[in-house]
């Protein structure tokens, strides 16, 4: 469905900075082809395409797609101001939320997890660093997946999961670690605790289905 409006938006843009012309056309039409990019990007499930890399930094193609990601960065700086919390503790050392600032990251956090695809990497000196680029509302392939849950599961330290909002990407990632924990009995309770902290909580039915066949009901 994104992939979708993507393309449509992104089409209604290029059309008008044709219309347009000249100098005040350029704009436009490159928003146009950005946003038809990042269609393309949800059509495939192609977070790459995004450009950002494992370790946070973006490749330097990605700079043909500043406004789009400079309208998501905007839309999370005005999320900043909204009245649910950054982050919240899901369980003795395993924060959820949204990105986050230096300044807003949960205390003692050793390793911040991000999956915003998005989204610039947030930096924060002396604090471990682990990414998992997916696009909003989807997931990554189901290796990559349960990668990161056994090493988040495995790390001993205060573990910080975000994506944009801190309701889908991150949620369904924390889910597969509070199952892989043992805290959790199955994706319904993991679900529930993290809406017990942080009741926005929200995934899709291709985050759900991930966990599912990561963690099949017993």
């Amino acid at each position: 469905m994104l992939g979708l409006l993507f393309l449509l938006v992104g089409g209604g843009y290029v059309a008008l900075g044709w219309k347009l012309g000249g100098v005040a056309g350029v704009p436009v039409t490159w928003l146009g082809a950005s946003c038809l990019w990042v269609g393309l990007a949800y059509v495939v499930n192609r977070p790459q395409l995004l450009g950002k890399r494992l370790d946070g930094g973006r490749h330097r193609a990605a700079l043909l797609l500043w406004p789009f990601l400079a309208s998501v960065w905007l839309a999370w700086r005005l999320r900043r101001w909204v009245a649910e919390p950054p982050w919240h503790e899901i369980a003795p050392g395993l924060f959820l939320g949204r990105r986050a600032r230096r300044d807003e990251l949960p205390p003692g956090t050793a390793l911040i997890v991000d999956l915003a695809a998005e989204l610039p990497l947030s930096k924060c000196d002396g604090v471990a660093y682990r990414g998992l680029p997916t696009l909003d509302g989807g997931a990554p392939d189901d290796a990559a997946f349960l990668s990161a849950v056994r090493e988040i599961s495995a790390f001993q330290g205060n573990v910080f999961i975000h994506c944009a909002a801190g309701r889908g990407r991150s949620a369904m990632l924390l889910a597969g670690v509070l199952i892989d924990r043992g805290l959790a009995a199955g994706l319904d309770d993991a679900v529930a605790l993290m809406r017990r902290q942080r009741p926005r909580v929200r995934l899709t039915r291709v985050q759900r289905q991930l966990v599912a066949r990561a963690f099949p009901p017993r």
